[in-house]
């Protein structure tokens, strides 16, 4: 539904919006996008950089619009749910906000009904609504960097040995560390709830998962498993502790999965791949493990 506009987003627009001067900082997440228009506006809100990453601290990292002199008055808003910005301030909330995905941050001025839009992408990594069916050997579920279907690996491959508990293994290196300690000091959460996470590279090994026993004995069609993932990258971030859930959803065949969740997975994942945001439902990403194509 958003391959239409989305395209426009590299630009930034000026955009008829609906009365949303009512909407507070935990609001913002709730106004619909409105329809955008191929125009130039002059006062989208500017973070300084097109990506903005994660920095270690032992305070929460807060960044502000660069040009909110400029901007003067008025409100903020964003797309999807998940960044946490204040619609006074412009101020994002970048330790609390969902990192590794592109949003849309908007200004409304006061006064003017014209929403003014810009890209913003959260350093970080996400896994994309997918299908994975186990007996065409599709197994592996793989991160994706910085928003970008086309974005290098900032980590190392890694092989079936990279799994906490395997003698020298399953700790990540100085690149990368997945399922390891999050900001309370609990490790392996993913991993201990049987969902087999590569240290090194991330990579979910979905057929052992199965195998683990992540989803029971003996799975049934709809069952359901929510991990948290943290991780730390050595890029821009300077391996700052990021997390994030995944949610693992068992059938048995492909033709047991409900038409809506495929249309959805479909949806999210052309939005990715085509215009590299997520405007339905990017978090949890939903990953489907299908044991036969039937």
């Amino acid at each position: 539904m958003f391959s239409g506009l989305l395209g426009l987003l590299l630009l930034t627009n000026c955009n008829k919006a609906v009365d949303i001067m009512s909407v507070n900082a935990s609001q913002v997440a709730t106004v619909p996008l409105p329809q955008i228009l191929n125009y130039q506006c002059d006062h989208a809100p500017d973070y300084g950089d097109s990506i903005i990453y994660l920095q270690p601290s032992n305070h929460d990292h807060i960044i502000h619009p660069v040009n909110a002199a400029k901007l003067g008055k008025g409100k903020y808003v964003a797309w999807p749910s998940g960044l946490i910005i204040d619609s006074a301030s412009g101020a994002i909330n970048v330790s609390e906000s969902e990192t590794g995905l592109r949003y849309i941050t908007g200004f409304i001025k006061d006064g003017s009904r014209d929403t003014c839009l810009s890209n913003l992408i959260l350093g970080g990594i996400t896994y994309i609504d997918s299908i994975y069916v186990l007996g065409n050997n599709d197994t592996l579920a793989t991160p994706y960097y910085n928003a970008n279907a086309a974005a290098l690996p900032v980590c190392d491959p890694s092989d079936d040995y990279d799994y906490p508990g395997n003698s020298g293994h399953g700790m990540g290196n100085s690149n990368c560390v997945f399922d390891g300690k999050d900001k309370n000091g609990k490790s392996s959460q993913a991993n201990g709830k049987k969902v087999k996470v590569r240290s090194i590279s991330g990579i979910i090994n979905l057929k052992a998962t199965l195998a683990a026993g992540a989803f029971g004995s003996n799975p049934v069609n709809g069952t359901s498993i929510t991990v948290p993932i943290a991780y730390s990258l050595n890029d821009e971030s300077k391996k700052a502790i990021q997390q994030m859930d995944v949610q693992l959803v068992y059938y048995e065949k492909t033709s047991d999965i409900p038409a809506a969740v495929t249309n959805s997975i479909s949806v999210n994942r052309s939005s990715f791949f085509k215009n590299k945001a997520i405007l339905g439902s990017p978090r949890p990403p939903i990953i489907i493990v299908a044991r036969l194509k039937l």
